[in-house]
């Protein structure tokens, strides 16, 4: 469907829309996820892009679903803030697509994932009604959390046309380090519990991927300090003490951009402590299936990328077996869907028959998540 352009026209295609449903897309970043959906029709919604509102002074954005990542970025540099969001995604990735998907990168530490950053949105529902949710500003406590029920919600009970969003202030000092500590992931998640000098992120990249990024032969933590010139020094000698640190360029660019050969992208997520005793048989199922893997430290989530699809059913083992979440979001097809429990799939279906009563949106893309 194309000429899509206003909340009026989203409405009208919905009410057109046949049996057959329509798939969601906006610049199509993450149209490999989940179970292949059997839609007849592609909804595109970049049609729906801009600035609607920018507050500096209240750290406020207001855009179009359609609008991408790379302009919110240069719409906020411009004020000396930004949007504190990495997922991994290509610059014309869009902001609606991003929180649909909940995608979240190594940033997520230091400020949240994307149900933590959004303050309100419209969706028009698959039954063709105009919601909006939430708000402009950052104290909203109105009504029903229908904001963060469609964040990660895949489009499955609404097309999100419109966000508004929390920003930060640009750090004066954007610092990061690098040490080899030997796939310590205890030590390093320790260190994180104990320190005063919290880092927005802090990863281990595997052997394989610190290789690529030519950090070395080891797996090698990466902490990312931002702040004033005093506290980002105070910061790198107290991540000192977990051995000898290195001040490197910004690699960050580089493990938030997908490659194009990349035919597999998965995060599993444990809670903290429990993924730091998983962390053996994982790195071990990782050496294996040869998965290039970068593990958030404080919020127990490891991001897999791979050349072959083919290690889809080997993670989804695992995952069960650890009682972990595994969402795919490049690589998952019909017929490999992870397992959901007869609550959770029931509770799963009633959401989205209030919303989405002829079950038009996405028809079958929910099926694949856990």
């Amino acid at each position: 469907m194309t000429g899509i352009d206003t909340v009026a026209d989203v409405r009208d295609a919905l009410h057109s829309a046949g049996a057959e449903g329509v798939r969601i897309a906006g610049a199509g970043s993450w149209l490999h996820a989940g179970t292949a959906s059997d839609a007849a029709r592609r909804l595109d919604t970049r049609g729906l892009r801009g600035v609607v509102e920018y507050v500096p002074g209240d750290f406020t954005i207001t855009v179009r679903a359609g609008t991408s990542l790379q302009e919110i970025a240069e719409v906020t540099a411009a004020e000396g803030q930004w949007l504190a969001m990495d997922p991994v995604a290509v610059a014309d990735s869009t902001i609606g697509a991003t929180i649909a998907t909940a995608s979240a990168g190594s940033l997520a530490l230091g400020f949240g994932t994307p149900r933590d950053q959004i303050l309100g949105c419209t969706l028009v529902t698959g039954a063709g009604n105009t919601v909006n949710a939430g708000g402009r500003v950052v104290k909203n406590v109105a009504g029903f959390d229908l904001v963060r029920l469609n964040t990660g919600a895949w489009g499955s009970l609404g097309v999100i046309t419109e966000v508004s969003l929390r920003l930060r202030a640009m750090p004066t000092e954007d610092v990061t380090i690098a040490m080899d500590i030997r796939d310590d992931a205890v030590a390093a998640r320790q260190w994180l519990r104990a320190t005063s000098h919290l880092p927005m992120a802090a990863v281990i990249v595997c052997a394989r991927t610190a290789r690529r990024m030519g950090l070395g032969d080891e797996a090698t933590l990466l902490l990312r300090f931002g702040g004033n010139s005093q506290f980002a020094a105070a910061a790198v000698r107290d991540a000192g003490s977990l051995g000898r640190a290195i001040v490197i360029d910004s690699p960050w660019p580089a493990l938030s951009t997908p490659d194009d050969s990349w035919m597999l992208e998965a995060r599993v997520s444990l809670r903290p402590s429990r993924m730091a005793d998983a962390w053996s048989s994982f790195d071990r199922l990782c050496d294996t299936e040869r998965l290039l893997q970068v593990y958030d430290v404080g919020r127990g989530v490891v991001r897999l990328t791979g050349a072959d699809a083919g290690p889809v059913a080997a993670i989804q083992t695992w995952a069960a077996a650890a009682g972990a979440t595994l969402i795919v979001e490049r690589g998952l097809q019909q017929g490999t869907a992870a397992h959901v429990s007869d609550a959770q799939s029931a509770l799963r279906d009633r959401i989205r028959a209030a919303f989405d009563p002829r079950g038009i949106l996405n028809p079958g893309i929910m099926d694949g998540f856990t």
